[in-house]
């Protein structure tokens, strides 16, 4: 079964985004957000006294870009192939313009640092740079023309509409817009800190550059979502310092390379040695920077990645609010190797009802004692939950209205890996019943057994109604 649901188009004011919303609108309403901003900083390039247009209409691009990547978290491409060529190919456009204006930057407030003899080479080398600028220049704005617009209306089509699947059984399959962005945090930082622990030296320019784009991109996407994401702020900021690390050392390097080239081309000596000075500037300042990058990023674990994994529970925690979603399955016996884990025992019983079960829950974790009251609705693998925990006269009172519909058990919590497995022995019956249960993500998440589980499993009983807590209540 299948349904559509419908994006906003640029033609209307883009909503803010909903971290409550299905993760394929949610993505949609971001992405065209970002759609506008790029066409907003375009219109300000005309304007040649704007100082800082081409800068921020290149940044525009770049959020966009790092956005249209939520797709490796989504069942489906937000975008076609073409939209990604273009973008990219505008993206490309823009970095050597502004490669020349740092550079350039750096140069002006270098010379009068220089020997006297070794201003000329500064003059003619800046002389180079803003005629390399200049012609650059001219090429973006046709660019900008040939590729924005063709590359906009693609993709405010491609953004406007999506299908949504349904299975008859468990209902809508589309996960939270929070689930998809947790999933995000979690690429984006393991991908980020594994490329910062490959940086061994500052030689190593081509890893250092892959963990500045790293860096950058999860900024630039937890930045889109920052006004609805708690926590995410205080990230971007982290990100950025990083960023801008990363981000010097890789200009200096980016400088000397072409120090270097314009050596070659000098008309004079004294031109050349020039350049030989202010290439040892340029290699200081990678050095310096380097030992900055050392200092602060690759020496321990940084606090951005403890705030990034608080941030992606948080979000896969919002996902998961007001949904329970898990599979069970019927056990041989108790597995005889399983890992240490947290041990609970449990007294509940079930309030009569129909359509809506009441369910109050005793926890006992050694000398402490929890009290909790749980709404239930549905059944299968997504069902809808709600929980709170209760004052013990509470569930005293709603205790004595549970009377034959009552379980108890031994409950043994297990972490493996991102998951954790809720391994609950019965123990109110003579007949040994072992049951182990999964929460995930969502009900599209395949489950793989840990070894120390996988050769007790006998089958999944998710779907037997003579499994359920419920059914087995006395």
């Amino acid at each position: 079964m299948t349904g559509s649901g419908r994006a906003p188009t640029g033609k209307s004011k883009t909503p803010a985004p909903d971290l409550d919303d299905d993760a394929q609108r949610g993505a949609r309403v971001v992405a065209l957000g970002l759609l506008d901003r790029v066409r907003a900083e375009r219109t300000r390039l005309a304007d040649t006294e704007d100082k800082s247009a081409l800068h921020d209409f290149r940044v525009a691009v770049r959020r966009l870009r790092s956005w249209l990547e939520v797709r490796r978290v989504l069942p489906r491409r937000l975008e076609s192939r073409r939209v990604r060529r273009l973008l990219r190919r505008l993206a490309k456009a823009t970095n050597q313009s502004r490669d020349d204006e740092v550079f350039a930057e750096w140069l002006s407030a270098e010379r009068d640092t220089l020997a006297t003899r070794n201003r000329a080479a500064a003059d003619w080398l800046l002389s180079r740079v803003t005629r390399h600028r200049e012609r650059v220049e001219r090429s973006l704005s046709e660019e900008v023309e040939r590729d924005l617009d063709r590359a906009g209306s693609l993709l405010e089509r491609q953004l406007a509409r999506y299908v949504v699947s349904h299975d008859v059984a468990r209902g809508s399959l589309a996960v939270p817009f929070a689930t998809a962005l947790s999933g995000l945090v979690r690429a984006g930082t393991a991908r980020l800190r594994r490329r910062l622990r490959a940086v061994q030296g500052p030689e190593d320019d081509t890893t250092i550059h892959s963990a500045r784009i790293a860096a950058k991109q999860v900024r630039y996407q937890l930045d889109a979502v920052a006004a609805v994401t708690p926590g995410a702020k205080a990230c971007v900021t982290r990100l950025k310092a990083l960023q801008d690390v990363l981000g010097d050392h890789n200009d200096a390097h980016l400088w000397m390379g072409a120090v270097r080239e314009a050596i070659a081309t000098a008309p004079r000596a004294a031109v050349r040695q020039g350049l030989e000075a202010i290439a040892v500037r340029a290699e200081q300042r990678g050095a310096e920077r380097f030992s900055k990058l050392k200092a602060d990023w690759l020496t321990g674990e940084p606090a951005l990645f403890t705030a990034l994994g608080a941030l992606a529970d948080g979000l896969a925690a919002r996902g998961r609010e007001g949904m329970e979603v898990e599979r069970k399955y019927l056990l041989h016996r108790l597995p005889p190797r399983m890992p240490r884990g947290t041990a609970h025992r449990i007294d509940q019983g079930y309030v009569p009802g129909e359509r809506i079960v009441e369910r109050v829950r005793r926890v006992r974790t050694g000398p402490r004692v929890q009290y909790f009251r749980t709404m239930k609705a549905g059944r299968g693998v997504a069902r809808i939950e709600v929980e709170e925990a209760c004052s013990p006269a509470l569930f005293a009172a709603l205790w004595t209205l549970t009377k034959g519909r009552r379980v108890r058990k031994r409950r043994h919590d297990v972490r493996d890996g991102e998951l954790t497995w809720s391994i609950d022995e019965f123990t109110d019956r003579k007949k040994q019943l072992v049951l182990a249960e999964v929460e995930l993500p969502s009900s599209e998440t395949d489950v793989a057994f840990p070894a120390w589980l996988a050769r007790q499993v006998v089958r999944e009983v998710t779907d037997e109604p003579a499994f359920s807590n419920l059914a087995l209540a006395r």
